[in-house]
C-alpha cells in the first residue's frame, strides 16, 4: 500500500479473524488507498505463495461497553447523555451476577451498546 508513517494513527491485528485494521490520520488518504487498489492487493507469503487480500472500509460499528464503579443512583438518562458524544446509544442494561453465585442479582455494572460515530 506504500503508506508513510504519518498516514497511520494506529494498527490493530485481529489474528483469529485474520484481519488487520488501520486507522488513518486523514480520511482522504484512506480513500486514496481504497481507490488506488480497487479493494484488492496481492500479498507474497514467505514461501513465495501469493494471496489476494481484500481491502475495505470497516466503518464504525456497534460496540458493547461495560461501565463500572457508578453508584446505583446514577440514572440511565445520565449515562445516555454522557455517552451520546461517542455515538448513538442502542441500549443500556444492568449486568447480573452469574448463577454460580447462587443469586441472580445486579452487580452494579451497566452494559451499554453504542453505535459509534
Amino acid at each position: 500500500m506504500r503508506l508513510a508513517e504519518e498516514d497511520i494513527r494506529a494498527i490493530q491485528v485481529d489474528g483469529p479473524r485474520r484481519r488487520v485494521y488501520i486507522k488513518f490520520t486523514r480520511e482522504d488518504r484512506m480513500k486514496d488507498v481504497l481507490q488506488g487498489t480497487n479493494g484488492l492487493l496481492e500479498f507474497r507469503q514467505n514461501n513465495g505463495e501469493i494471496s489476494q487480500v481484500r481491502i475495505e472500509h470497516a466503518g464504525m460499528v456497534t460496540r458493547k461497553v461495560r461501565v463500572t464503579g457508578l453508584p446505583p443512583v446514577v440514572k440511565e438518562h445520565s449515562i445516555k447523555e454522557y455517552l451520546s458524544k461517542y455515538g448513538d446509544i442502542v441500549s443500556i442494561r444492568d449486568e447480573l451476577l452469574a448463577a454460580a453465585y447462587r443469586y441472580k442479582v445486579y452487580n452494579g455494572i451497566r452494559i451499554d451498546e453504542i453505535k459509534l460515530k
